[in-house]
């Protein structure tokens, strides 16, 4: 680029924008990695934030008309990996890098990352970028993939925020885009934006009585938007995982009046001991490499595998179970850490006043909150678990799908609360045979749907054994490491105690239900 004019200046601006694009990626990457607590430390000293606030603008200086998107976008519809493969100019990509950044810089994966930034006092900074960040969510002037890394960063804007501030926080992000994301879902605009949305939702009505109040409002204003949400959440079970998790950790039928204080799977306020304040500055130590936890879980598939054999079937015996329970569950599982402050409860009524941020005041209709999401959930409640099992399979499940077991396990975490975990399967099983009958014919008898044959050779999958293979897995993934356990509760806000003993039940039952 020696002789300048437009086709050097153009060069040399390319190279720069290359060149911050790579510097983006490394500082995010750097957040995500071992030593993300000094790295966060550093960079809230040199005021990342406000830097990244002046600057915005001159980032996303360039719009583009959302049909244009929409438009940019058609060819991917009819092949779903190009979606993911196609490639972007060097100003998408700075973007989206740039928006990783903040995103990486918000978000908190446990209790310890949150302690840090519940001292860095940036409040203010955070709700004027956040303001930047919704902007420009609602002008939808993006392409799908920097549009889903925003609505993931606005995302971890909630779930980055201190306990004591996150209701309002949620409402105040509410205000903005809960309308938004309603119309958006309920219509379907954007099939390969549907996950980040519901992400979204989904961490926005999260044990808020306000948020979710105000999404009863709006669906029972208006019956389109009602019918065309809750179908997307039946036809896409994997896209809307998180955000039907959160109407079953939040709505109040989910609740019961007789449940111990210590017992509540339910939490609104975590608390954060002396012990678990000093591992905060230490938090890479307790890390698993990346490499042991592959050859973790491919361990713990060939073990399920061989379990759910057909030497095996239903005639799973006990000391088979145990076996598998010891395999998948080391003797040598962390347990230097303290367990008692993330089992800790406080429930709204015990907060002090000073713990509760004075800008958010529970909206007295919103302490009735209309029924209409928990008739929907009590009615499709079969259907959904059910499709949720036979979402992903044994050899498709991996760190970034777990998300879709652990809500499924949701639903049997509160069947076990109120003892009635069989009972709940019982219905399962007469849901799937009623689909099975549908489709067999008067030849054959609904077992043999379940047989491999010269159509399917593995046949029709049966949910029960393949949730078997999903569950041990899960137990699998989050025995091993306190990490992995502790961003798990602080998720759900369920006691590890609670997720083990559901899953035990689980993996003792199930095979029983096998229909092939």
């Amino acid at each position: 680029v020696h002789g300048g004019g437009v086709f050097g200046e153009e060069a040399r601006s390319l190279s720069i924008v290359s060149c911050q694009s790579e510097v983006l990626f490394i500082l995010s990457s750097l957040l995500s990695g071992r030593r993300s607590t000094e790295v966060w430390q550093r960079l809230s000293e040199d005021d990342i934030l406000g830097v990244i606030y002046k600057t915005f603008d001159s980032i996303f200086d360039r719009e583009l008309d959302p049909r244009e998107v929409d438009a940019n976008t058609n060819p991917h519809n009819n092949d779903p990996s190009s979606h993911q493969n196609h490639r972007h100019d060097p100003e998408t990509l700075r973007k989206m890098e740039y928006l990783r950044l903040i995103h990486e810089f918000w978000d908190c994966r446990d209790v310890y990352e949150l302690h840090n930034i519940e001292r860095s006092k940036q409040r203010d900074c955070r709700r004027r970028l956040a303001q930047k960040l919704i902007d420009r969510l609602i002008k939808q002037n993006e392409d799908p993939c920097t549009y889903n890394v925003l609505t993931y960063a606005l995302e971890a804007f909630i779930r980055g925020t201190p306990f004591s501030l996150r209701l309002s926080e949620q409402v105040f992000l509410s205000s903005h885009v809960l309308n938004h994301l309603v119309d958006v879902i309920s219509e379907c605009r954007n099939e390969h934006r549907i996950e980040s949305e519901f992400s979204l939702l989904a961490e926005l009505l999260k044990f808020n009585q306000n948020t979710m109040y105000q999404l009863e409002m709006i669906l029972s204003a208006n019956e389109n938007k009602y019918k065309g949400l809750l179908s997307v959440v039946t036809g896409r079970p994997f896209h809307s995982n998180l955000f039907l998790r959160s109407l079953i950790l939040t709505l109040p039928s989910y609740q019961t009046d007789d449940t111990p204080e210590d017992k509540q799977l339910l939490i609104s306020q975590l608390s954060c001991c002396l012990k678990c304040r000093e591992k905060s500055a230490h938090n890479h130590e307790y890390w698993e490499p990346y490499s042991v936890f592959v050859e973790r879980i491919q361990k713990a598939k060939e073990t399920v595998d061989i379990q759910t054999s057909s030497e095996y079937g239903r005639d799973i015996k006990e000391e088979q179970i145990t076996t598998l329970l010891n395999s998948l569950q080391p003797s040598h599982m962390d347990k230097s850490t303290c367990t008692i402050c993330f089992e800790n409860v406080l429930l709204p009524e015990q907060l002090c006043a000073q713990d509760v941020d004075s800008d958010y005041i529970v909206n007295e209709n919103a302490r009735n909150i209309p029924p209409t999401l928990s008739k929907f959930i009590n009615s499709n409640k079969i259907k959904m678990i059910r499709n949720l099992m036979v979402e992903i399979s044994l050899k498709q499940v991996c760190r970034e799908n777990m998300c879709c077991v652990t809500t499924t396990l949701v639903f049997f975490v509160n069947a076990m609360h109120a003892s009635n975990i069989e009972s709940l399967l019982n219905s399962i099983r007469d849901y799937e045979l009623s689909l099975a009958l549908e489709t067999c014919s008067k030849s054959e008898s609904v077992s043999d749907l379940y047989k491999p044959n010269a159509e399917n050779k593995y046949g029709r999958m049966d949910p029960f054994r393949n949730f078997f293979e999903l569950v041990c897995v899960w137990l699998a993934y989050y025995a091993d490491q306190r990490h992995y356990q502790d961003t798990l509760f602080y998720c759900t806000h369920i006691p590890m105690s609670a997720w083990r003993s559901t899953v035990k039940t689980l993996i003792s039952l199930l095979p029983q239900y096998y229909l092939n």
